[in-house]
């Protein structure tokens, strides 16, 4: 595992300091005689309360004073970063860069005598590269963050200042990546993975498993990427409700029996649809498009309709319930028998099947464009349903399957 923890602080390392992010020192805000202070050369500064709410919004300028109820409050910076203040009964919270500090004279902290002339030092200024560089950061930062979090889950979250997140986002994907592996690799022989026994049991169980584990670590791939662009671009996330079209992609997975021996199989199914937003809260569209391909010329053509209402709205989840068919078309040899050498080859046989399915699909916003989805279905196959490497169930066989995948809002 060291190889892969040393690649995450390398990447982080590298891109901190490739950035050349400014820091905000807590110290200056004691700096003021009238009120705590935030220093920012542009940009817009945010200012919540302890709780996370936002209380004003201030593009920072020379002179710009915000005067708020006395308390505790948090600022978020231009850069992301965050600091806490102290605002007293009367004393207005100034946003910009700090006038030069006047002492004056006679005061115990103005100097006499020979100490008095005594020339400040010069402080040169930041050449014209590091500024460029100073000042294109908080734009930069906002698709740095996301490509070294997608090489590396949560590296990303640390270059957005958010090092908790960061390290248990990658203990999580490490996890998660261990037991994918696991359990890929633990299959039991094939004599003994029966259906009439417990070895048959064990692995469903490890099939199940083997879904869950994978269908969560693309998810939290995909998420913490995503959350590592809204931190730094200060975005809040609300899901469209005046969306018109969604492009999604999803695996569904099922666990069932082979329907060469009597053993345990996983069967896959990815694909895409185009869903459109035909009245509020009403979704319609074509989905399940894929294609499927097997040994001896077996071609599988897959799509399917659905209706889906929205049942539960908030910012961040929806809840949809929908109603759903599959429509499968096949073409292969008419059969699979030795035939001789001078015998004419054997025609295809095209046939159709159908699936319907109910399923109830959950939606959790990471931006405000882009969802991840988890969807439990329900489907009774009303004929075979066929998937790729030569897999099939039969027909009324009852299946339960989960459909993991992210939906893109246009």
């Amino acid at each position: 595992m060291s190889p892969i923890l040393a690649m995450w602080v390398g990447l982080t390392a590298v891109a901190s300091a490739w950035s050349g992010a400014p820091t905000v020192d807590r110290a200056d805000a004691a700096d003021s005689d009238v009120a705590p202070q935030t220093v920012a050369d542009e940009g817009t500064v945010e200012i919540r309360d302890l709780a996370g709410r936002r209380v004003a919004r201030v593009v920072a300028r020379p002179g710009a004073e915000v005067h708020l109820p006395p308390g505790r409050y948090v600022i978020v910076m231009p850069d992301g970063s965050r600091r806490e203040l102290q605002v007293e009964a009367g004393t207005p919270l100034a946003i910009g860069p700090r006038p030069p500090r006047v002492v004056p004279p006679g005061s115990p902290l103005r100097p006499s005598g020979a100490a008095a002339h005594v020339p400040a030092p010069r402080l040169d200024p930041p050449s014209p590269r590091a500024a460029s560089r100073r000042a294109a950061w908080p734009r930069r930062r906002r698709w740095v963050a996301p490509l070294v979090g997608a090489i590396v889950p949560g590296a990303g979250h640390l270059v957005v200042r958010r090092a908790p997140a960061g390290v248990g986002i990658f203990a999580a994907s490490l996890g998660l990546g261990v037991g994918a592996a696991i359990l890929g690799l633990a299959s039991d022989p094939p004599s003994g993975a029966r259906a009439d026994g417990s070895s048959g049991a064990r692995e469903a169980i490890r099939q199940g498993s083997f879904v869950l584990v994978t269908d969560a670590l693309a998810l939290l791939w995909l998420a913490q990427a995503a959350d590592a662009h809204r931190i730094a671009a200060n975005k809040r996330v609300r899901g469209r409700k005046d969306h018109v079209v969604t492009l999604n992609f999803a695996r569904t997975s099922t666990v069932g029996l082979r329907a060469s021996e009597r053993g345990i199989g996983r069967y896959d199914d990815y694909a895409f649809g185009v869903i459109g937003q035909v009245a509020p809260k009403w979704h319609v569209g074509l989905t399940d498009v894929t294609l499927h391909t097997a040994r001896g010329q077996q071609l599988t053509l897959q799509a399917g309709l659905r209706a889906a209402y929205r049942v539960l709205t908030r910012d961040r989840v929806w809840l949809l319930a929908a109603l759903g068919i599959l429509i499968q078309g096949t073409s292969g040899p008419r059969s699979n028998r030795s035939i001789r050498a001078d015998a004419p080859a054997p025609g295809t046989a095209g046939r159709f099947g159908a699936v319907p399915y109910v399923q109830l699909e959950t939606r959790i916003f990471v931006l405000s464009r882009l969802s991840i989805d988890v969807a439990p279905r329900f489907s009774v196959p009303l004929g075979t349903r066929y998937y790729g490497r030569q897999g099939a169930l039969p027909r009324y066989a009852p299946t339960f399957e989960l459909a993991a995948g992210a939906g893109v809002y246009f």
